[in-house]
């Protein structure tokens, strides 16, 4: 018999609340163990098909009204920042070099948007996991979580690696750079070798000694892109900037350049397409150049009516803005001034003479 007859549980999934079918399927699972390692080889199934999975479907309706009902919201997805958002927050003083507190926010940023790291990663991260590789760029390694050994939550989790790459000769960037001077200043003697490490006292700092033993607060790891972007006076205003934020950034703007689905889970370390595409924010360029590739292109012919029509209109829009440039003489206006005015006239005698041709009506 099923599990629910032979517990003589009467009421339908549906109508039940969350703690009672919960409960219901904490219980099962306890008793029935022998379902479990079917879990473990996972195979693909389209759960969104409503023929096949009809009653599924059912729950799921009653679940997420029930949700909408009760007044229950999602939580707020972090969003993304575009390129030159990311360079306005670098080339900000609040992530100098020249201090121990902007060094270290911008070896975050670096970390957090080129490994790809999610909200909690760099609060467990440890200097060791942390290599310098032979061409000048650095290899992250970054273990799986103690706590995380592929459950519910994400049965593929594995270690993560991330490749840092050199500094661009030229370039005003150089994460490899940043990252090597927070090393230098960061004690090689940090309780259990954390990487980000508290500020000292500004009287200890003013000697050169920037960074203390112990690792840097939840407070400061929880809330430090958030208040990276309010000290830089980054324009945010609508959106949800946390931590994660950088995860996003860096998935969002590998789409906006182009970069293949395959390429963006290797980045990411995403083991699904459904994974990575939670990510993918179209910014509004790209939304614009996507529906600007609909209307069709056709150059019209030198001397044609289209021609003649988009090249007044030019002068008139852009209050001959190009004529009274200081490359344009008086005489080079007058000269195109009348070359326009010319092939009006030749337009205009060429249609009287047709009419004359063709004789009265």
């Amino acid at each position: 018999m099923k599990f629910r007859e032979i517990r003589n549980y009467s009421n339908g999934i549906i109508e039940l609340d969350n703690k009672t079918l919960s409960d219901q399927l904490e219980q099962f699972i306890v008793e029935h163990e022998e379902y479990l390692k079917y879990l473990k080889k996972p195979r693909v199934i389209n759960l969104f098909d409503k023929h096949q999975f009809k009653s599924l479907h059912r729950t799921l309706d009653g679940r997420m009204k029930s949700l909408v009902n009760d007044g229950d919201k999602n939580r707020k997805q972090s969003n993304p920042l575009e390129i030159d958002e990311i360079k306005f927050v670098l080339n900000s003083p609040a992530v100098a070099v020249d201090n121990p507190k902007g060094l270290m926010r911008r070896v975050w940023i670096w970390l957090t948007l080129l490994c790809c790291l999610r909200g909690g990663d760099a609060k467990r991260l440890k200097a060791s996991w942390l290599k310098e590789l032979d061409d000048g760029g650095m290899w992250l390694e970054l273990p799986k979580e103690k706590n995380h050994a592929g459950g519910i939550k994400d049965p593929y989790a594995e270690s993560g690696n991330s490749l840092i790459p050199p500094d661009v000769p030229g370039n005003i960037y150089t994460p490899i750079a940043d990252i090597q001077k927070y090393l230098s200043k960061r004690p090689n003697n940090v309780d259990d070798d954390y990487f980000f490490v508290a500020i000292n006292t500004p009287k200890k700092v003013y000697h050169g000694d920037w960074y203390l033993t112990s690792k840097l607060g939840k407070e400061s790891h929880d809330t430090m892109m958030h208040n990276i972007c309010k000290d830089a006076k980054l324009d945010f205003k609508g959106r949800c900037i946390t931590n994660h934020s950088m995860r996003s950034t860096g998935i969002h703007n590998l789409v906006e350049l182009g970069v293949t689905l395959d390429e963006q889970m290797i980045f990411s370390q995403h083991k699904t397409i459904a994974g990575v595409s939670a990510y993918q924010h179209q910014s509004l360029k790209r939304k614009r150049n996507n529906v600007s590739l609909l209307i069709p292109v056709e150059e019209a012919e030198p001397n044609s009516h289209i021609a003649l029509k988009d090249s007044t209109a030019n002068y008139i829009n852009n209050g001959f803005s190009d004529l009274l440039s200081s490359k344009f003489s008086e005489a080079k206006i007058d000269d195109e001034l009348e070359t326009i005015d010319n092939k009006f006239k030749a337009k205009d005698n060429k249609s009287k003479a047709a009419v004359a041709v063709q004789g009265p009506y």
